[in-house]
């Protein structure tokens, strides 16, 4: 019985522990794209974002040991934010089989005109050019991105092949990354959203059932 009781005990302590290391870990991330956001990558660093997450630095490399494993995680949460919703949005209940791309065309035209997502996504494009981690951070975060465009433009025409899939993907996808070239702080406000999503989801409609 004491033997079985010190088991409970120990793997009890080891979720509780778990639990502890996973919260920690989401609070310095919570920080650390603040202050990548807020602040830039030249800034950027663990004391500060150690500071911003209110505990010492030890504490902070207990969980990133490095700059960059710092960096690539934050780039990845990041991500994964945005792309969490893409996901939800095409994977909604539809009726017809452009819904899904027009659902994903206005969510993603919904982030394009947030100034934390303009900041972030500027942020990201320079960091993939100096730092390799970034980079593949980057790389299989826009991976996720195209294979969520494809899933959406293959029910409008399902003969297209895995090549011609991608190519409209690519081609719809930075259209929209494009935008955010009329969304930096302080830009002439140049253009009418609602008409702007009605004509993005129209043309995607088109190049995609083509």
């Amino acid at each position: 019985m004491q033997k079985n009781s010190a088991r409970k005990q120990g793997r009890n302590a080891a979720a509780s522990g778990s639990r502890i290391r996973k919260t920690m870990a989401a609070a310095i991330l919570r920080a650390a794209t603040n202050e990548l956001i807020e602040n830039g990558y030249a800034q950027f660093s663990l004391r500060g974002v150690a500071a911003a997450a209110g505990m010492s630095l030890s504490t902070l490399q207990y969980h990133f040991k490095s700059f960059d494993e710092l960096l690539a995680a934050t780039m990845k949460c990041l991500f994964d934010g945005y792309l969490d919703g893409a996901e939800a949005a095409v994977n909604q209940p539809s009726k017809r089989p452009q819904d899904s791309l027009a659902n994903l065309i206005t969510y993603s035209l919904q982030q394009v005109k947030s100034p934390r997502l303009t900041l972030a996504t500027t942020e990201s494009w320079a960091l993939a050019h100096r730092n390799a981690l970034a980079r593949e951070t980057m790389q299989a975060g826009y991976a996720r991105y195209l294979a969520l465009f494809m899933a959406a433009i293959k029910p409008l025409n399902p003969r297209l092949s895995e090549s011609q899939l991608r190519a409209r993907a690519a081609l719809i996808g930075a259209q929209i990354d494009g935008l955010l070239l009329y969304t930096f702080e302080g830009a002439p406000p140049l253009l009418d959203w609602e008409i702007l999503e009605r004509t993005c989801i129209e043309a995607a409609i088109r190049l995609s059932a083509g």
